[in-house]
């Protein structure tokens, strides 16, 4: 296995620490993001080429026009 490498000309200096991440499922984003006002959420996951792999969760979602905001998506009219 290869190991990492940095951008930095020095590489990796210091001591080495774990980092906490949050893996939450497609269905728990889609409900976290409903639940905090988005509309329009679409949550999937984009397989990696080598099944032994983990994929890519890709997330989408869009705060909900206001009624009289105007959108471009609409021409300019307020909705």
């Amino acid at each position: 296995m290869r190991s990492p490498r940095s951008r930095a000309p020095s590489g990796f200096t210091g001591k080495v620490l774990p980092v906490q991440r949050w893996a939450y499922s497609e269905e728990m984003w889609h409900g976290i993001l409903l639940h905090h006002g988005f509309a329009e959420v679409e949550a999937r996951v984009i397989e990696a080429p080598d099944p032994e792999n983990l994929g890519t969760l890709i997330v989408q979602a869009r705060v909900p026009r206001r009624a009289g905001e105007v959108s471009p998506a609409n021409g300019g009219r307020r909705g």
